[in-house]
């Protein structure tokens, strides 16, 4: 097919392709401006190590030291991809919960470690107070089931993790690029449905 048939083809159906990319950007607009409002929180924690288990030679302590942090930071992480673990930190914001999905609600919190001794968890929700209490309780179960399962012999903890101040904010949909994508897509597929039909048309 020649470049000029082609522009017969759009040439003919230009108002059709031009109608169903502002509908799409208009159904764009609405869906973006309905969509309700959600808060995404974010915590920092650090591990410090506060009590250096005995041994005989630290020739090399400060890198044992650090992978100790590194693994631990890791254990940390892993936490919070059990559904015992969610579970506790709702009950400590004073949250009921409810077990619909068991992968979605252990995907509740997203993990990423930075460095050997810090991470940062993240999470959305529809609700700045609760994002709020949720980040608190997040902070106080980390704290303690560190404290409890980095004992050395003598019972002491040899980690500490400290939680930064939570930061919590609103998330902005621009519904201006909303509807600009969703009126080019219109054209992409006001256009695909007009040679669909000229290539049906003329296989007949």
């Amino acid at each position: 097919m020649e470049l000029s048939q082609h522009a017969k083809i759009i040439q003919k159906h230009k108002w059709f392709i031009i109608v169903f990319a502002l509908l799409v950007g208009a159904l764009s607009l609405v869906v973006a401006y309905s969509k309700p409002v959600s808060y995404k929180a974010s915590v920092s924690f650090d591990v410090n190590l506060i009590n250096r288990a005995s041994t005989a030679d630290y020739q090399y302590g400060s890198y044992y030291d650090l992978k100790g942090a590194e693994m631990f930071t890791q254990n940390a992480m892993s936490w919070l991809r059990t559904p015992a673990v969610v579970g506790e930190i709702y009950e400590k914001a004073g949250m009921g919960y409810e077990v619909k999905n068991l992968d979605k609600f252990t995907n509740r919190f997203k993990t990423r470690q930075y460095a050997a001794q810090n991470f940062v968890v993240t999470f959305d929700d529809l609700s700045a107070a609760n994002a709020e209490k949720i980040a608190e309780s997040l902070s106080t179960v980390i704290s303690e089931r560190s404290a409890v399962s980095s004992t050395d012999k003598d019972n002491k903890s040899l980690f500490e993790v400290k939680a930064a101040k939570p930061i919590i904010v609103k998330n902005v949909l621009n519904i201006y690029l909303v509807t600009i994508l969703g009126v080019l897509a219109g054209l992409v597929f006001g256009t695909v449905l007009v040679y669909l039909k000229f290539y049906i048309q003329n296989s007949k």
